[in-house]
């Protein structure tokens, strides 16, 4: 979700521009892409995945072979994302180049590989086109919200959908949340009402995972969006209207059912760092910076942070698996060096920058609508 948001929103700022590197009408490049995407998405390392890689290997070379294709004989205009895609694509191959553990950077690089890919294949999808996906893809994400809720109210735990891990349930429950209340405030009659309640089922399965980061991260977001859409007169009704909502819809399930009582356990849900909820993820963080400061130029290489983590571990994170450091910016840096997580900070904030610009763009649009009808009726 988070992807395809940021390919949307890089779409909206230069789809209307001279620059455009070909035009793209190929729905089975479309799909290519986001079966790839998706098997990305779930890739977590090692030679039990090998299959899997392939696959991803074989679409993604697909539509390379499909786009080399559909360039013949046309002119190729080159614009500044596609600069930023290439630089890039060559951050990822120098990591490779410098990785301890090339084989596991190969994997790891090769799946990246999906954000440019994804980008130049959706940067010239219409409107139209968001329209008849969205609510596709309010489906299988539907599925999955009342999967959590089945989990839920029959049994005594937190839910995670059909995913292992609650937390990474919630952030992607979290994601498309945030891409239904942009769709809510730019929707009106029955597709805001639908979408309002469809807002209070997501919000509640994600409140059902009980995910500490996740809350935080979600009250962040939240909090953001309900500045920016007080701020305008336009939406400050249907931002009141999400507010109560939200509030409403933590409350009721705190009082189901409280954290303690789903998770088993007090340990991180609190503000205590001395807690074994936050000293294992603190200690895990520790052990991420103290293995970027042995390669503080290029990282240690995308994917291995697993392979490292014994030489780092101290003694607050000696019970943890070490799979990852439970912190993507620490891991970013580590394994990517400053290059690359300067690059996804960019990104996010390239991506923040995009939506603030295209609410106040909304709000301007519905003010001058509102003044014809003033004026219309002087």
């Amino acid at each position: 979700m988070a992807t395809l948001e940021l390919v949307r929103t890089m779409a909206v700022h230069y789809q209307n521009s001279t620059y455009s590197l070909f035009p793209l009408s190929d729905i089975a490049s479309r799909g290519f892409i986001a079966i790839a995407l998706g098997l990305a998405i779930l890739f977590y390392g090692g030679s039990t995945q090998v299959l899997q890689l392939g696959v991803v290997s074989l679409l993604l070379i697909g539509v390379v072979t499909r786009l080399s294709w559909s360039l013949r004989h046309k002119k190729i205009y080159w614009s500044w994302v596609h600069t930023l895609l290439a630089l890039y694509v060559v951050c990822l191959i120098i990591n490779i180049y410098t990785s301890v553990f090339a084989e596991n950077s190969i994997q790891v690089a090769w799946l990246f590989l999906v954000l440019p890919m994804a980008v130049l294949l959706c940067g010239r999808t219409n409107d139209e086109y968001w329209q008849l996906l969205l609510p596709l893809l309010c489906l299988p994400m539907s599925f999955s919200v009342f999967w959590g809720f089945s989990e839920f109210f029959l049994g005594s735990g937190r839910s995670s959908g059909p995913v292992v891990d609650p937390n990474g349930w919630a952030s992607g429950i979290n994601l498309f949340f945030f891409v239904l209340a942009a769709w809510f405030f730019k929707s009106g009659g029955r597709t805001a009402s639908t979408l309002f309640l469809l807002l209070g089922l997501f919000a509640a399965a994600s409140f059902m995972a009980y995910s500490r980061v996740g809350l935080l991260v979600f009250a962040a977001a939240f909090t953001f969006v309900s500045i920016v859409a007080l701020s305008m007169p336009a939406y400050r009704r249907r931002a009141v209207m999400l507010i109560v909502l939200i509030a409403t819809t933590y409350y009721s399930v705190q009082f189901y059912r409280s954290a303690e009582e789903a998770t088993k356990h007090s340990e991180g849900y609190t503000l205590d760092m001395q807690a074994v909820g936050w000293s294992q993820r603190l200690g895990q963080w520790q052990s991420g910076l103290a293995q970027y400061l042995d390669h503080p130029v290029t990282g240690s290489g995308l994917g291995t942070f697993k392979v490292l983590y014994p030489r780092y571990r101290t003694l607050a994170d000696a019970n943890t698996a070490g799979n990852y450091v439970h912190n993507d910016y620490i891991q970013l840096l580590a394994e990517g060096g400053p290059v690359l997580i300067l690059f996804v900070v960019a990104l996010a904030g390239f991506l923040l920058w995009q939506m603030s610009l295209a609410l106040w763009r909304l709000a301007q649009t519905k003010k001058q609508k509102q003044s014809r009808k003033d004026f219309e009726i002087i």
